[in-house]
């Protein structure tokens, strides 16, 4: 499903699924690794563990919840209302389920691309000649840091539309919800970080139980509220993809992979057009269709 389906330029972007996947092999192909200082401890972080999850986010199909369960195996005792209730609640919730668990996987590819890139912080414009009490601690405030560092020709195609997407989807949740929000005073809807900040309050939202999990609208909530949310997710998954696309791009050592390495020695057709289209600024339009893919990356002839 691509939302906003009559805006010209979301006609452009692959299916979420397809911009997952595209990034997942994206960073399985970089193979690069970064190490992660945290309260005294060392540990690498590997672009190859942000693929897992954003593969795992791309092949997700459904989180089945069956609304039958703990009830009585005898369903000729329900009446029909209540039997329809009950198919109408497993849908409503495995479908809630779902666009829930995807962006948390995104998230967790997400949080690993903060540590990946967080050693980077401290030598960042502006940051160096701060107090020590001044520098920010947390791996994802830093990662906003980088962000707003980050030039327009850093950011992948379309970055402020996209945004503004989730933007928009965001004030409605806001406007309903109230829910606290954190680490944005002072923040505005220009600067590079926007959603960043946006996707990590909701990331913490449903984190720590605070995201609701809305009524089913065709018996008790509101279809309304459940459409806006659902929106909500899908563009705050697609957002989180964009900044780790921006992220890596900046702060990444090239193709590192024993694959590539082995698809660039080789001499046919179809290895020479990986390699001359597999290159570190793919990042910037991973979302975009376009000829070249990680699914099918030979040529096409037709």
């Amino acid at each position: 499903m691509k939302p906003a389906s009559m805006c010209p330029t979301c006609k452009k972007f692959r299916s979420l699924s397809g911009h997952l996947f595209e990034l997942s092999e994206y960073c399985r192909f970089l193979d690069n690794e970064s190490k992660y200082k945290r309260h005294g401890q060392v540990r690498v972080v590997k672009t190859k563990v942000i693929s897992d999850w954003l593969k795992l986010a791309s092949q997700l199909e459904k989180v089945e919840i069956d609304a039958w369960k703990f009830t009585d195996d005898s369903s000729s005792r329900y009446c029909r209302p209540v039997a329809d209730e009950h198919d109408s609640n497993s849908k409503h919730f495995t479908a809630y389920s779902t666009v829930l668990t995807r962006f948390m996987f995104i998230s967790n590819a997400l949080e690993e691309t903060y540590r990946f890139v967080d050693r980077f912080y401290l030598s960042s414009e502006g940051v160096s000649e701060l107090p020590e009490n001044k520098k920010l601690r947390e791996a994802s405030l830093r990662a906003t840091t980088l962000a707003d560092n980050l030039a327009s020709d850093n950011l992948p195609k379309y970055f402020k539309h996209i945004v503004n997407n989730l933007h928009l989807t965001f004030e409605y949740y806001c406007s309903e919800l109230n829910p606290a929000l954190t680490g944005m005073s002072g923040v505005e809807e220009d600067q590079n970080s926007y959603g960043l900040h946006i996707v990590r309050n909701i990331r913490n939202h449903i984190a720590h139980g605070v995201f609701p999990i809305i009524d089913n609208p065709e018996y008790w909530g509101e279809e309304e509220t459940r459409d806006k949310l659902i929106a909500l997710l899908f563009h705050a998954s697609r957002v989180s993809c964009l900044y780790i696309q921006a992220l890596i791009f900046k702060y990444n050592n090239g193709f590192q992979s024993d694959d590539y390495s082995i698809i660039s020695e080789m001499n046919w057709d179809e290895e020479t057009y990986f390699i001359d289209n597999c290159k570190v600024e793919l990042a910037l339009q991973l979302h975009i269709d376009s000829d070249f893919s990680f699914e099918s990356p030979v040529a096409n002839e037709c």
